[in-house]
């Protein structure tokens, strides 16, 4: 998939255009001379060539979508536009020197809203063939932050597992127990299908989740775990725009996204919440926003304007895990967001989930899907470069079983390298597939006044045991390209399916492979 050209040959030149306010034109240049060396076609729009002062003042973005179908309507490739600089409203006036319109909302709930939607030329079933991204930069020290993070990010070559790594982080649905089953079905059958080449982690404040964690831990182990590196890190729940939520408690406030550190791995942070990029309203700003423009904060941020509903959510978070599901993973995160937007417009959603979703939160069956599709894909957006190249981890190590997965025996695997790792060093590890159940989990003590503290514990060791899928590792022994190592069973194994992870490093160069097996039964 190409980012605003699906379906075009790879080698089809990618266009880039960005539409800068005044403030920011001179910032721009090292990201302006990255893209021209990545071989796109690059177009520099100063906001003040294309509306007048009065239109910027007024939020008339109007003429610069006309502007911006002149530049595009001869692109036959890969299509990206950012704008840089905040969105004019009514509610927070912005300096002319900083601000870049949006569009107004024209569906349902959206209906005069700003939106950037709009800029993203949509097809006549309503897909853009643009993949529109902001850096909503207040004044230059932010946008250098920006600039910083993406192309720290594009150039994490050397190093670093995080770079598979995936963060799943869900709050409490409310609703009661029926509700918590339900989500918790829906959510299973998702994490399940991202491909085992993603070193998945989870926590949720949902008690039927294998990866329950409650809400007293909720902030200490997500802050833990975003500062450890992620490159995509998930939310799945509800929020206002100052903060994300678990039934009455608020954790990760906006004011943990402002200071958050994640300069061990600044990836991007996708949330289903409500409100999460809501413009700004004064001095307060929505978390989505001061976690982009926080300069050791995620590189990216993909999150609703709106009240967004859990239908849209999963469609939303769909989208955005097909993309991780099979090999070869895009590259660009422009696929990653106009898969969120298919998800959205398109996306498949069987009559019973999004019914209980639809009368749990969200219109309480008064309104069709088809109807609440076109104010969701005007409400959700976008914070980041669409043309932001994702330094994935090179799936280029080749793995195979020479003995079947049986408990107390030993699993002996043999591989090869890719010419420019040949005689690196070889990590292998067993470890158990998502989703599978750890034989050692403690039982939860029951709920009750006295005991609060005991069963938050048990529940916080084992989310951590859950998420600790190692069973064994070994050191391969290397011959040039080839190399072999031989890995413990347990006799308590306890798991239908396992996987090989091979991860090889030679100096700056490193890259992965992963066999996912099925183990036999004692």
């Amino acid at each position: 998939m190409h980012a605003g050209g699906r379906g075009h040959a790879a080698e089809t030149p990618a266009q880039w255009v960005v539409v800068t306010a005044p403030a920011f034109a001179r910032e721009l240049t090292p990201l302006v001379e990255q893209r021209r060396a990545d071989g796109l076609k690059v177009t520099v729009l100063e906001i003040t060539q294309v509306l007048t002062r009065a239109q910027i003042r007024d939020g008339n973005g109007a003429p610069l979508r006309e502007r911006l179908q002149q530049v595009f309507s001869k692109a036959a490739g890969p299509k990206y536009l950012l704008l840089v600089g905040v969105g004019t409203n009514a509610l927070a006036p912005v300096p002319e020197e900083v601000a870049v319109p949006p569009l107004i909302g024209k569906t349902a709930r959206m209906k005069g809203q700003p939106t950037d939607y709009g800029y993203g030329l949509p097809d006549p079933a309503g897909r853009p063939t643009v993949a529109v991204g902001r850096f909503p930069a207040r004044n230059p020290e932010e946008l250098r932050g920006m600039i910083a993070k993406t192309l720290g990010l594009e150039r994490a070559r050397s190093g670093g597992e995080w770079r598979s790594h995936m963060l799943l982080m869900q709050g409490n649905p409310g609703g009661g127990s029926m509700a918590e089953v339900f989500l918790d079905g829906v959510t299973k059958r998702r994490y399940e299908q991202v491909h085992p080449a993603w070193q998945l982690s989870a926590i949720s404040d949902n008690p039927p989740s294998l990866y329950y964690l409650p809400a007293a831990w909720l902030q200490s182990r997500s802050l833990e775990w975003l500062s450890a590196g992620q490159l995509f890190s998930v939310y799945l729940g509800h929020s206002g725009p100052g903060a994300l939520s678990s039934l009455k408690t608020l954790f990760l406030r906006t004011e943990d996204w402002a200071k958050l550190d994640m300069s061990k791995g600044q990836g991007v942070f996708f949330s289903c919440g409500c409100y999460g990029c809501q413009w700004d309203r004064g001095p307060r700003q929505a978390y989505c926003l001061a976690a982009m423009r926080n300069p050791t904060g995620p590189a990216a941020v993909i999150g609703a304007y709106g009240e967004s509903y859990a239908a849209f959510g999963v469609l939303a978070v769909d989208g955005l895990l097909r993309c991780c599901a099979e090999v070869p993973f895009p590259t660009r995160l422009a696929d990653y967001w106009l898969a969120v937007q298919d998800g959205l417009i398109e996306g498949k959603i069987d009559d019973m989930t999004f019914t209980f979703l639809d009368l749990g939160d969200g219109t309480a069956g008064k309104v069709p899907l088809a109807v609440q599709r076109p104010e969701h894909v005007e409400m959700w957006t976008l914070l980041g470069d669409p043309a932001l190249r994702l330094p994935l981890l090179p799936l280029t190590v080749s793995l195979k079983a020479t003995s079947p997965v049986s408990p107390a025996t030993r699993l002996n695997i043999e591989g090869e390298l890719p010419e420019k790792l040949a005689g690196a060093r070889v990590r292998v590890s067993l470890e158990r597939a998502v989703g599978a159940r750890p034989g050692d989990l403690q039982a939860l003590p029951e709920p009750s006044p006295d005991g609060s503290a005991e069963r938050d514990r048990v529940a916080a060791e084992n989310n951590r045991k859950v998420n600790s899928r190692t069973i064994s590792t070994a050191t391969a022994t290397t011959a040039g390209r080839s190399f072999a190592c031989s890995l413990e069973v347990p006799a308590n194994l306890g798991v239908p399916t396992v996987v090989v992870r091979a991860f090889a490093e030679a100096g700056t160069e490193i890259a992965e492979g992963v066999l996912k097996l099925p183990a036999r039964a004692p």
